[in-house]
C-alpha cells in the first residue's frame, strides 16, 4: 500500500496544531496555588537530609514589585523561607536540603513544565518553605537556587532560631 500520500497530506495539519498549541494562552488567573508534597533531599548537598515541603502561589507582576527577596524564619522544630522571584511562567519547583551542624542549606532546583499551557512575560513565583525536623538551635541557612542548566546561585542567606517542636 502507497502511503506517501497520506503523509504529505499529515505533515501540514500537524505543523498547524503545533502552531495553534504554542499560540494557545492558558486561562488568566490572578493567583494559582501549587502545593507541593514533602521531599526529602537527595543528599546533593552533604550532610544530613531533611524533610522540605514547598508552597508555590503564582501571580502577575506588579509596577513597584521590588524583587528578589527572601526572608529566613525559625519555628517549631522548622525552619521556613519565603522566596518571591520574578522569571518566565510555567516553573516546576522541587527542594532539598542537608544540614551539617548549625549550617543548613536548601536548594530549589527549578524547570519548566513540558506539561503547562503556559502564558508569555514575567510572573511572580511566591515560595513558602519549610525544612522541619530539626532540633531547636540556632542555624545559619543558605537558599540556592539551581536553574536548568546553569550553575547554582545563591538566593540568600540568613541566621534562625529554632524552638523546640511541641508534642
Amino acid at each position: 500500500m502507497d502511503t506517501s500520500f497520506s503523509r504529505r497530506r499529515l505533515g501540514p495539519v500537524l505543523l498547524l496544531l503545533a502552531i495553534a498549541c504554542a499560540e494557545t494562552p492558558a486561562p488568566a488567573t490572578d493567583s494559582d496555588s501549587i502545593a507541593a508534597q514533602p521531599t526529602v533531599a537527595d543528599g546533593a548537598t552533604g550532610g544530613d537530609s531533611l524533610v522540605v515541603r514547598i508552597d508555590e502561589q503564582v501571580r502577575p507582576t506588579a509596577a513597584g514589585d521590588s524583587l528578589p527577596t527572601v526572608t529566613f524564619t525559625g519555628g517549631a522544630g522548622e525552619i521556613r523561607v519565603r522566596w518571591d522571584v520574578q522569571s518566565g511562567p510555567c516553573l516546576l519547583a522541587e527542594g532539598s536540603a542537608a544540614r551539617t551542624g548549625n549550617e543548613v542549606t536548601i536548594r530549589i532546583a527549578r524547570r519548566g513544565d513540558p506539561a503547562a499551557l503556559c502564558e508569555r512575560g514575567e510572573v511572580v513565583y511566591q515560595y513558602e518553605i519549610r525544612v522541619g525536623d530539626l532540633p531547636a538551635g540556632e542555624y545559619r541557612v543558605t537558599l540556592v537556587e539551581a536553574p536548568l542548566r546553569e550553575a547554582d546561585r545563591p538566593a540568600g542567606t540568613g541566621s534562625v532560631s529554632v524552638t523546640a517542636a511541641g508534642i
